[in-house]
């Protein structure tokens, strides 16, 4: 019983990437932009992610500039936060770290984390669909950050990825 409903978990999942990448690939819905603070959205929806945080005692690095205003679609903006948060949970070991900042007027968010297997990741390939860190893994669609990439795409915002001294960052230029 308890794999069926860890199978249905996963399959839940995998219908609304599925569902979320078709709409999106396809042209989604008309975006509806309006000043959002990222700062107060981003700490938000860090402090949902507290309980796996907590039970899997994370080491958590945060740099939130307070005040960051900017214009964008809220419904993008959830995906990408909430698709954000989900790669984390998968794929973090021991450290995460987010931060948000004001850089040459335009808003800069990092996220990056330690992963138990550097070596396993691509990052020229991590924004492509169905890509999987590691073939491995029951967890993960492989759609979560090329939905990311999607939605930035249709804000205009720019991302990527890196690794640097065992840490895989997301970077988003808004």
């Amino acid at each position: 019983l308890g794999i069926a409903i860890q199978k249905n978990k996963y399959l839940k999942e995998l219908s609304d990437e599925f569902f979320e990448f078709t709409k999106t690939e396809n042209g989604g819905d008309e975006l509806h932009t309006e000043d959002i603070n990222l700062s107060n959205i981003l700490t938000d929806a860090l402090l949902e992610q507290h309980q796996w945080i907590a039970e899997r005692n994370i080491d958590m690095a945060l740099d939130i500039e307070e005040g960051i205003v900017i214009q964008a679609d809220m419904h993008c903006l959830s995906r990408i936060l909430g698709n954000l948060m989900s790669n984390a949970r998968k794929y973090t070991a021991d450290s995460l770290a987010v931060s948000l900042k004001k850089e040459n007027e335009m808003a800069v968010l990092r996220m990056s984390n330690t992963l138990a297997d550097s070596d396993e990741i691509d990052t020229e390939k991590v924004f492509e669909p169905f890509y999987r860190m590691s073939a491995r893994t029951d967890s993960g669609s492989g759609l979560g950050l090329y939905v990311v990439k999607l939605m930035c795409d249709r804000l205009g915002w720019s991302v990527g990825a890196r690794m640097d001294a065992g840490r895989f960052e997301i970077k988003i230029v808004i």
